[in-house]
C-alpha cells in the first residue's frame, strides 16, 4: 500500500528509513480529518449525539461536496478541536 501511495505521490517512502507525507498527501490527509471533524461536531452539536471515528469517517468519505457545505452551514458549533480548521485561520471552509 505504500507503494501505491508513493507511485500517486501522496508520500515519499525509501525502503528502511521511513514513509513522509507529500504536501499533496498532507492536504488530503487534513480534507479528510476536517470531513470526520465536520461530521463528529453535526452529530454532537446539531443531534446531541455522538458517533464513533470510524462512522463519522464513512459519512464524511460519502458525503459529496454539496452535502459538506450543508453540513457546515447546520453545525454552529466550534471545531472539537480535531481537524485542520482548529490549527489554521482559515477565511472559509477547507471543504
Amino acid at each position: 500500500m505504500v507503494a501505491k501511495l508513493d507511485e500517486r505521490g501522496l508520500v515519499d517512502h525509501e525502503k528502511y528509513q521511513g514513509v513522509r507525507l507529500t504536501e499533496e498527501g498532507r492536504d488530503i490527509a487534513e480534507q479528510v480529518a476536517w470531513r470526520v471533524c465536520l461530521v463528529s461536531s453535526f452529530f454532537d452539536s446539531v443531534l446531541d449525539t455522538a458517533v464513533d471515528d470510524r462512522t463519522a469517517f464513512e459519512i464524511g468519505f460519502a458525503l459529496p461536496r454539496d452535502g459538506v457545505v450543508r453540513l457546515r452551514e447546520l453545525v454552529n458549533a466550534s471545531c472539537l478541536d480535531l481537524c485542520p480548521e482548529s490549527g489554521h485561520a482559515h477565511d472559509r471552509c477547507p471543504a
